[in-house]
């Protein structure tokens, strides 16, 4: 099995694997018992979320402001194959951008997990530089709509007009 098939493997199979792991093994902490177990159902949604001195709000929220804090931006690292018989993985990271469409918080009972539920666009044809160094985003052409989460930690505040 080359690198490719064995990292789609991994990443088919990793659920499973990890509760099956947790569960078997005595000695695991409280964290990993409560992730495997999973959070609570009923999931809180919030208008804003202030975090790390910024204040982020959903799109919904924003409409009604003239102040725009809705817009976010992540930076995700990635493995990357150039072809399904390539065996030299490159590791690469790609900015995203997107509008924060709903703000939950997940509740695992000893802790909980914020999110935010975004709208991406899609980075491979609407997002450009210009002139003097501004990015540039067209909030209409939006994509990635399998990865649609992320950890309000991981975000960065982007303002948009």
């Amino acid at each position: 099995m080359n690198k490719m098939r064995l990292l789609q493997e991994h990443n088919r199979t990793f659920i499973n694997w990890f509760r099956q792991t947790i569960f078997a093994d005595d000695n695991a902490s409280m964290t990993l018992k409560l992730l495997v177990v999973g959070p609570n159902l009923n999931v809180p949604t919030w208008k804003g979320y202030d975090i790390n001195h910024c204040s982020f709000y959903r799109k919904s929220q924003d409409e009604k402001s003239s102040v725009h804090n809705s817009g976010v931006s992540v930076d995700e690292h990635s493995d990357h194959f150039c072809s399904a018989s390539d065996n030299n993985m490159i590791q690469a990271s790609m900015p995203y951008y997107g509008v924060n469409e709903d703000i939950w918080e997940l509740d695992y009972g000893e802790f909980i997990v914020p999110l935010f539920k975004c709208q991406w666009v899609n980075g491979n044809i609407k997002v450009r530089q210009d002139k003097i160094g501004f990015t540039l985003v067209d909030l209409q052409k939006v994509g990635y709509n399998d990865n649609l989460f992320i950890m309000v930690v991981q975000a960065r505040q982007v303002f948009y007009v």
